[in-house]
C-alpha cells in the first residue's frame, strides 16, 4: 500500500531534479541573452532602450530600469491583449458594419473608438461580447482593460486625434 502512495505521491509532485533541470535551463537562457545584449552594446548594435536599460543598471539607476522594464512588458502585454481581441471578433461581420476602428494606450487601458452603422445592434452586442471576454481573461493578470466607445455613423463624431486608426 505504501508503494502505491509513494508513487501517487510522485505523480503530483515534481521531482527536485526537474525543479533543477528548470531553473538550469532558465539561467542558461538568460546568461545567453545577456551575452547577445553585451555583443549588441560593444558593437553598437543594441537599441536605444536597451542601452538605456544597461546604462541605468551600471549606474544602479535601479527605478530607471525598472521603468523600463515595465515598459517593455506592457508593449507586450498590450499587443496580446489587442491581438487576442481582434481575433474573437466575427470579423466578415465587422468588415461590414464597422466604419472605424482605432486605438488608444494608456498606462493599464486599451481605449477603443469604433464606429458602427446605424441600428447595428447585433455588431455591439459582438464588440461588447468581445470586450467583458478579453477583460475577464486579461484583467486580474495584468490589470489591463478595454474600455470600448461605440458611437453610430449619425452621431457625427470624429475620431478623437490621439486615437490611431486601424485597418481591418
Amino acid at each position: 500500500m505504501s508503494n502505491t502512495q509513494n508513487s501517487t505521491s510522485a505523480v503530483e509532485k515534481p521531482s527536485i531534479s526537474s525543479h533543477e533541470q528548470w531553473f538550469d535551463n532558465f539561467i542558461s537562457n538568460i546568461n545567453e541573452g545577456i551575452k547577445v545584449d553585451k555583443r549588441e552594446l560593444e558593437d553598437g548594435d543594441a537599441s536605444t532602450e536597451k542601452r538605456s536599460f544597461y546604462q541605468s543598471l551600471i549606474t544602479g539607476d535601479t527605478v530607471s530600469a525598472l521603468s523600463i522594464s515595465r515598459n517593455s512588458i506592457s508593449q507586450v502585454l498590450f499587443q496580446n491583449i489587442i491581438l487576442d481581441y481582434l481575433s474573437t471578433l466575427p470579423i466578415e461581420k465587422i468588415k461590414t458594419s464597422v466604419n472605424k476602428l482605432a486605438l488608444d494606450l494608456s498606462t493599464n487601458k486599451i481605449l477603443i473608438w469604433i464606429e458602427i452603422k446605424d441600428d447595428s445592434q447585433e455588431t455591439e452586442n459582438e464588440l461588447l461580447r468581445a470586450e467583458s471576454k478579453i477583460n475577464a481573461k486579461y484583467y486580474s493578470k495584468s490589470g489591463i482593460c478595454i474600455d470600448s466607445t461605440i458611437i453610430e455613423e449619425s452621431d457625427r463624431l470624429s475620431t478623437p486625434p490621439h486615437y490611431s486608426e486601424i485597418s481591418f
